[in-house]
């Protein structure tokens, strides 16, 4: 194991009863006649104290993640067969160790030392960099020979790419599977490739303004995860009444007319209505040779862009929509639409 600061700072914890002890000790040592009486008491006292103090902190604190743990083991007892493979995309040594029902790989572990798979950002992982910001970010993993992935809930903040769909929504952990064949997209771009700085994971199109996110490809059609962000109300009792959003709720979630968007290419566009919950949306648009597409928000709402799919061919709306109704429940976590 790694030790960090947090064990250096309970090890001090643990020794400053005993260090006083010693000092108390010293005194008793120099100190003669009468006054010996009070320095053995004080010294005895705070001996005991130290001693009781360390008994109840060993007893009640944990210097291990114990939920964290029940959590994956929990996956491994719900999905764990002994043959799927399985993306770790955690920094933590444990994984591997709780998640034996799978065959798992976790090159972001602290100390792994073998072959970064094909992750964005690899230079800086095998920097010491160990955890993925996104699920961009492991997009060459889900596109290649891994058909589960489990990825820590603060990280999940971009959609999956089709066929991949969420199986399990924890505290700690979201698992994500592969649901179908592997997608006929030609590549996977992430939007906030597009933004300077890339301080988020996605990139957020001001109504009235307009991007472009470069393929890199000719294309036939795309794959666009999008949505527009909703109102934000603030309710004072519910953030007294200790909600975990901080009073923070969501108004008008419907799909309204004005959220519109217009994608375009060379001498084509098309205005595509999006809505204001995360989906990912089929745009029957062809490129030029560049594969360069254009984006305007044409709504009075910010647009938050994931990332888009260039196809070779067409797209099949009832995969889209079945792909889009299996992962509603996650799509709605209020945390991943406060996200801004």
């Amino acid at each position: 194991a790694v030790a960090g600061p947090y064990y250096f700072a309970k090890t001090l914890q643990m020794a400053a009863p005993l260090a006083g002890a010693g000092v108390v000790a010293g005194i008793y040592i120099l100190t003669r006649g009468r006054y010996r009486a009070v320095v053995a008491g004080i010294t005895g006292l705070l001996a005991l104290g130290a001693l009781v103090s360390n008994v109840a902190l060993v007893q009640v604190a944990s210097l291990t993640p114990a939920d964290r743990f029940d959590e994956l083991l929990d996956i491994n007892e719900r999905f764990g067969d002994g043959e799927r493979a399985l993306f770790f995309a955690r920094g933590e040594d444990w994984g591997p160790y709780l998640l034996g029902g799978f065959r798992v790989a976790a090159p972001l572990a602290r100390t792994y030392q073998g072959i970064v798979p094909a992750v964005r950002g690899a230079k800086g992982i095998a920097e010491g960099v160990t955890i993925a910001n996104d699920l961009d970010d492991l997009y060459g993993v889900l596109s290649t020979r891994f058909d589960w992935l489990i990825i820590d809930t603060a990280d999940d903040v971009s959609l999956p790419p089709p066929p991949f769909e969420l199986a399990r929504q924890g505290s700690y952990y979201n698992v994500y599977r592969r649901a179908g064949p592997a997608s006929p997209a030609i590549k996977h771009v992430p939007a906030e490739d597009a933004a300077d700085p890339q301080s988020l994971p996605y990139l957020e199109v001001l109504p009235g303004e307009s991007v472009s996110l470069e393929a890199g490809t000719p294309f036939s059609s795309l794959l666009v995860s999008a949505h527009f962000f909703p109102h934000q109300v603030v309710e004072p009792q519910a953030r007294q009444a200790g909600s975990k959003t901080g009073g923070i709720i969501l108004a008008d979630l419907e799909p309204q007319p004005a959220d519109q968007a217009v994608f375009s290419t060379i001498g084509r566009s098309t205005t595509v209505r999006l809505g204001r919950l995360p989906a990912v949306h089929g745009v029957p648009l062809r490129s030029g040779p560049s594969g360069v597409v254009h984006v305007k928000n044409l709504s009075t709402h910010p647009l938050r862009l994931d990332w888009v799919e260039p196809l070779a061919g067409g797209y099949d709306p009832e995969a889209l929509f079945g792909y889009n109704r299996n992962n509603k429940l996650v799509f709605q976590a209020i945390d991943r639409l406060l996200s801004r």
